[in-house]
C-alpha cells in the first residue's frame, strides 16, 4: 500500500518541520509580513543547543530548500560512517 504525499503548502511545511527534527534542528518561520532586506518571508533553520542559524539567515529558505539541505546532511553522514567504519578495519 503506497500513500500519496500531499503537495499542500501545510503538508509541505510539515514535512520539512519532521526532517529538521531528526538532526536536531528547529525551523523558524518569518512572521514579517511584508519582504525587507534582512526578511524575506521563508524559514530559518536554528540550531537550539548553540541558539544559532544553520542555514537561511534572512529568512530565505523555502519548505522545500529545508528538506533538500536534511536530505543532503543525511548522505553525507552516511558516507562518513561508512568511511569510519572502512577505516577501522
Amino acid at each position: 500500500m503506497t500513500a500519496a504525499l500531499s503537495n499542500t503548502p501545510a503538508a509541505i511545511e510539515a514535512r520539512a518541520r519532521r526532517a529538521a527534527r531528526r538532526f536536531g534542528y528547529i525551523i523558524k518561520k518569518s512572521r514579517s509580513r511584508t519582504e525587507s532586506l534582512d526578511n524575506f518571508g521563508g524559514y530559518m533553520l536554528v540550531d537550539p543547543y548553540i541558539n544559532g542559524v544553520v542555514d537561511g539567515v534572512r529568512f530565505d529558505l523555502s519548505a522545500e530548500d529545508i528538506i533538500e539541505f536534511c536530505t543532503e546532511s543525511a548522505g553525507s553522514a552516511n558516507h562518513e560512517t561508512e568511511s569510519n567504519v572502512e577505516a577501522t578495519k
